[in-house]
């Protein structure tokens, strides 16, 4: 049996082959939780996002409430708070 020598390079060669292999194998074990993972994830995100599309057109349609209207001019007509304190009212009773 003849031994060979290796030259540096072909030495240098077959270690970054060797690590390959071993980083390929890992990242292909890792890749179906990986995937189950993202999966997750973007249901997860795609839920909020329809979430949030739903409850702010909610949110904008509701009448605003005024329990009390305060102001410190004089100049308004007392037409004017009467129209106020029905609207008030009326938003009330329905």
């Amino acid at each position: 049996m003849e031994q060979r020598i290796l030259t540096t390079d072909e030495f240098e060669s077959l270690w970054q082959q060797a690590e390959a292999d071993a980083h390929s194998r890992k990242l292909v074990e890792g890749y179906a939780s990986w995937n189950r993972k993202r999966s997750w994830v973007v249901s997860g995100v795609a839920a909020c996002m329809v979430g949030i599309a739903v409850f702010l057109p909610l949110q904008m349609q509701q009448p605003r409430m005024f329990d009390k209207v305060y102001c410190n001019r004089g100049a308004i007509a007392d037409a004017h708070w009467a129209d106020v304190a029905t609207e008030m009212l009326t938003m009330e009773m329905s």
